[in-house]
C-alpha cells in the first residue's frame, strides 16, 4: 500500500498516533521524500520482462539393423528480476540394435547441463536466497522507509540492513552451475516359447 495509507492503518492498528496528520499529509505530497517516502519496493525488484528463448533439433535414422534418435535443446529464460537467469543445454541418444533376430539391445543416454545466476541478499540477514530474500522482503517492508535518497545513497531499512532495493544492485551474486546425466541399456532375447521373451535386463 501507498506510505500513508499505511501510516493510517498503523495508527488504527497500534492505537497510537506515531505518524501525526502532517507526517500523513508529507506522505501524499511528496515534499519531503528523504523523510516521508512513498517506496514501492515490489515493483522496483519486478522491473522487467522475463524473455524466454529455446531451441530443438532432433534427428532421426538408422539401418535395419540399427536405428538411433537423437535430440538436442537449448532454452535461456531471464527473471522479471536483474541479474536473475536460467539456462540449460540438454541432449538425449537412443539406439536399437537388431543384432539377430532373436536379440536386440536398447540403449539410451541423456544429459543436461543448466546454469542458475541470480542476485543474493549481502551477509548480515539470515535469509539470503533471491525468492525468500529479496523478493519476499520487498513484499513485506512498508513503503515509509526509503529505497534511493537524492544524492544516490541507499536507504538502511527498518532493520537497519538496508533495503532490496540496495541488495539487488550490491555485488553479491550466485552462478549455480548443475549438471546431470543418465543413461541405461537393456538387451532382450526372444525364446522359442509360445508367449513373450526373456529380458536380460537393464544397465
Amino acid at each position: 500500500m501507498n506510505s500513508w495509507d499505511y501510516a493510517l492503518a498503523y495508527n488504527e492498528a497500534s492505537g497510537t498516533q506515531l505518524y501525526s496528520t502532517a507526517d500523513i499529509e508529507k506522505f501524499k505530497n511528496g515534499s519531503d521524500p528523504v523523510n516521508f517516502p512513498n517506496s514501492q519496493m515490489l515493483d522496483e525488484i519486478i522491473s522487467r520482462n522475463g524473455f524466454q528463448t529455446g531451441h530443438d533439433l532432433t534427428f532421426t535414422g538408422g539401418t535395419d539393423i540399427n536405428q538411433y534418435y537423437l535430440a538436442v535443446g537449448y532454452l535461456s529464460q531471464d527473471g522479471v528480476v536483474e541479474k536473475n537467469n536460467f539456462s540449460r543445454y540438454s541432449a538425449r541418444f537412443n539406439m536399437i540394435s537388431t543384432l539377430t533376430p532373436k536379440f536386440k539391445i536398447t540403449s539410451r543416454l541423456s544429459g543436461t547441463s543448466s546454469r542458475i545466476k541470480e542476485p543474493l541478499v549481502p551477509g548480515g540477514k539470515d535469509t539470503y536466497l533471491m525468492d525468500e530474500g529479496i523478493i519476499q522482503t520487498a513484499a513485506r517492508y512498508p513503503s515509509v522507509y526509503t529505497t534511493i535518497l537524492p544524492n544516490g545513497d541507499y536507504g538502511i531499512g527498518p532493520e537497519s540492513m538496508g533495503t532490496p532495493i540496495a541488495w539487488i544492485n550490491s555485488p553479491s551474486f550466485s552462478d549455480n552451475p548443475i549438471w546431470k546425466f543418465s543413461g541405461n541399456m537393456n538387451a532382450e532375447f526372444k525364446t522359442h516359447k509360445r508367449f513373450g521373451f526373456i529380458n536380460y535386463g537393464g544397465l
